[in-house]
């Protein structure tokens, strides 16, 4: 492609070059950015795409994301220039040459740009070039793809080359033969002495004859002439004299003139043995190779797969079987052996078996359609019968498959129409059930605390409030699992403090751990906030506790903590017991609906089986994270919930309220209270820079100098332990100080290694912090 040519297409993309000139400012960012931009896209998209990630199986990922992100660097920063082109097509060489088609590449630089617009909220400077990274994408992904249409262009023409060839061959042969036939029809018109309206069927005119049309087409285009092997004026000339003498032949037969009728029947005969053994040296494979028959064979295979892909489904009940099938026989079969078959007939009877004749019977739309087919003579005869049965069988084949599909179609329409029923049915059961169930309820609860209620009749009344309150939660549990299996449970995401969410399960679980003195263990503050439902996560905590308090021992302790997977970039929660564990049997069925494990401790309390088989759609469907359970009979259980930390958007600000020429340090906080604690501590001294996401912080690290890092520990995409590390491979150094509310100890494992750390600091000793920026006197908890 000419640079003419690419502006061109610049042009169309609205791309001036002072835009292309702009891009000097990704030079010494373009490895950062395609980084996070490649680490994004295959986070969320490559990985969890089956259509993607399939092309993965054979290669090796890393090495595929390395140079994705090394081509994403050359998208900003290079030429673009020819070369420019030329690289870009070569790539969509590759993928037509391993199918990766047009559509899903669409798809992924879609995906890319969803990330670039993640990014452009968390970095300044793609947000502020995000529009022309946009529009340089689009116009990459135009190149690509044309290079992808360039390489299957280039391979059809050739196969069309090879097919114009073929078919070449095959009407130069299928028109000869009609000649033989012609002269057959000659020889016994004289020889019975006929009527010459007997001839009437044979052309006059060798421009209607079907061996003159190919031969005009041969002259036509002259890159098929070497089929002939001789020159096509040759041929032509000779056909011409063919009709000459067959018009003289007539007329003479029409005069009785003898002499005359055995001059021009010879030249005719003659005539026609020249072109035969001229085109039998040209057409000698066709003919005696049985190329013309395989070629028809494979044509009629192709035109019969396209019918496949057929979806005309309506069409079955305005139109006769018989005819549809007669319909589906001439656009395959017939059209491509015409030159074969002597005759075909579809009918609803059926005949008795005849002699050299291809029969068939398909069943379609509760008909029995009967088809017979027979065959000219021909040297591949055997052929010929073995590829006509073959595509009969490939015809019934699809009619069944349609048949199938249509009834597939009519049973999902009845299965949709019956679970609107189902929805229906639930939302008036919901009404139906609760209004008795909660008068009962609190007819009962109004009755156990009146003064004048009997005691022997409260202690009546008590297990009737217990009964109702047991069957509402049932009923609330299987409208739950309804809601889930229709996909109509509502999911509401946003940015929640897991610490808030702990105390309220806590208050609803520890009366049931104190009931049978079990000791509860959970993490005392949490400073972390993740996009979840606050309300359908706190139901699944709820569940996994009561079920470990439920299956504990008296005396016994049930734990929930969380920590950090750096591997899968992801949240684990831990809801451990020392209750009667579970074998392996047991954990196969633990997740599946109406499925319940005994409780030898509670026999008397029985659920509905789906408690868990909820918490696993809520955890995996909904919030796309895991849920599993690792246990040991009689030891105790371990329940785990992985919930992945996703790009969210990043609230960053900046307060200059100290003198010109301060330091300036940056604060990764997600914490809107500790914020302003060390705002207050700190603005009057130093200009400060606050955000609260680690990808942010990486991106602020790298265009920034800052003199000092204050990294809270948990973040709501990660621990600060990556941005540390993302410092050291990029060599940057910044004393950094990573505050916490949880126990030092438990986390220095996971910041051990980094030059940049100085300390570990309890969130709450926030003068110890300050004090120590300030350079005043601090003795630091080293970090070994």
């Amino acid at each position: 492609m000419k640079q003419d040519e690419i502006n061109v297409i610049l042009d169309s993309f609205f791309i001036t070059k002072s835009e292309l000139d702009q891009r000097d400012s990704f030079n010494e960012f373009s490895h950062s950015i395609s980084s996070i931009i490649v680490d994004g896209f295959a986070k969320d998209y490559l990985l969890n795409n089956k259509f993607l990630s399939v092309y993965l199986a054979h290669t090796d990922g890393s090495m595929l994301l390395k140079k994705i992100k090394t081509f994403i660097a050359f998208i900003l920063t290079a030429p673009v220039d020819e070369e420019y082109v030329k690289r870009i097509h070569s790539i969509g060489f590759i993928h037509y040459s391993i199918k990766l088609d047009p559509a899903k590449v669409s798809y992924g630089f879609w995906a890319i740009n969803e990330v670039l617009n993640k990014l452009a909220i968390t970095n300044n400077l793609v947000s502020k070039n995000k529009q022309l990274i946009s529009k340089l994408l689009k116009f990459v992904e135009h190149i690509m793809n044309d290079g992808y249409y360039m390489q299957e262009n280039k391979q059809q023409n050739e196969s069309t080359n090879e097919l114009d060839n073929l078919n070449i061959q095959n009407e130069l042969y299928a028109g000869f033969s009609m000649h033989k036939l012609n002269l057959q029809k000659i020889e016994l018109a004289i020889a019975d002495g006929k009527d010459i309206k007997y001839l009437d069927n044979i052309t006059n005119s060798p421009s209607k004859c079907p061996f003159g049309k190919i031969i005009d087409k041969i002259k036509e285009n002259n890159k098929h002439e070497y089929i002939l092997g001789i020159s096509a004026q040759q041929i032509q000339s000779m056909h011409n004299q063919w009709h000459l003498d067959f018009i003289k032949l007539k007329e003479a037969m029409k005069n009785d003139d003898k002499s005359g009728v055995n001059k021009y029947s010879k030249s005719i005969k003659h005539i026609t043995k020249e072109l035969s053994v001229l085109l039998n040296l040209s057409l000698k494979d066709s003919m005696e190779d049985g190329q013309l028959s395989l070629h028809s064979g494979m044509k009629a295979m192709n035109k019969m797969t396209k019918l496949f892909y057929k979806k005309d489904y309506h069409r079955f009940e305005d139109i006769e079987p018989k005819d549809i099938i007669a319909n589906a026989i001439e656009n395959t079969i017939l059209c491509e052996f015409s030159w074969i078959i002597k005759k075909i007939d579809i009918d609803y009877d059926e005949r008795k078996e005849m002699k050299n004749i291809i029969s068939k019977s398909i069943r379609f739309n509760s008909k029995n359609i009967f088809i017979y087919i027979e065959l000219k003579d021909n040297q591949n005869i055997a052929y010929l019968n073995e590829i006509t049965t073959l595509l009969l069988e490939v015809l019934e084949l699809h009619f069944f498959v349609q048949e199938r599909e249509l009834s597939l179609i009519k049973f999902a329409d009845e299965a949709e129409s019956a679970n609107k029923s189902k929805d229906m049915f639930l939302a008036n059961m919901s009404h139906e059930l609760r209004t008795p169930i909660n008068a009962i309820t609190g007819f009962s609860q109004i009755l156990m605390i009146r003064k004048d209620t009997p005691d022997k009749v409260k202690k009546y009344v008590e297990k009737i409030n217990i009964a109702g309150n047991n069957l509402l939660e049932l009923v609330n549990t299987i409208l739950d699992f309804a809601k889930l299996e229709s996909g109509k449970m509502q999911f509401n995401p946003s940015l929640n403090s897991i610490a808030s969410i702990f105390n309220e399960v806590k208050t609803l679980i520890v009366p049931l751990a104190k009931k049978k003195n079990i000791e509860l263990l959970m993490p005392k503050i949490i400073s972390l906030s993740l996009y979840i439902d606050p309300t359908l996560f706190k139901q699944v905590l709820i569940n996994l506790l009561t079920n470990a308090i439920k299956f504990t021992h008296e005396d016994g302790k049930v734990s929930l903590d969380i920590n950090y997977n750096e591997k899968s970039h992801s949240y684990n929660f831990e809801i451990k017991d020392d209750g009667v564990g579970l074998d392996k049997n047991e954990i196969s069925k633990l997740f599946q609906a109406f499925s319940q494990v005994d409780n030898v401790y509670q026999k008397d309390q029985k659920g509905s089986g789906l408690g868990l088989m909820i918490c696993k759609s809520i955890i995996e469907d909904l919030h796309n994270g895991k849920i599993w359970v690792e246990s040991i009979k009689g030891e105790g259980s371990s329940f785990f919930i992985e919930m992945p930390t996703p790009i969210i958007e990043s609230n960053t600000f900046t307060i200059s309220k100290a003198p010109k020429g301060a330091k300036n340090i940056l604060i990764v906080e997600d914490s809107l209270e500790y914020q302003k604690i060390l705002i207050e501590n700190l603005q009057d001294t130093y200009i400060l820079t606050i955000t609260d996401t680690i990808n942010k912080a990486k991106e602020l690290v790298i265009i920034n100098n800052y003199t000092f890092l204050i990294l809270d520990f948990f973040l709501t995409d990660g621990i600060s332990s990556e941005i540390l590390q993302f410092m050291e491979s990029e060599n940057i150094n910044i004393p950094s100080i990573v505050i916490s509310a949880e126990d030092e100890i438990h986390i220095s494992s996971s910041l051990s290694g980094s030059t940049n750390l100085q300390c570990i600091v309890n969130k709450n000793d926030v003068n110890r912090i300050c004090n120590s920026i300030r350079g005043e006197k601090y003795k630091a908890d080293s970090i070994s």
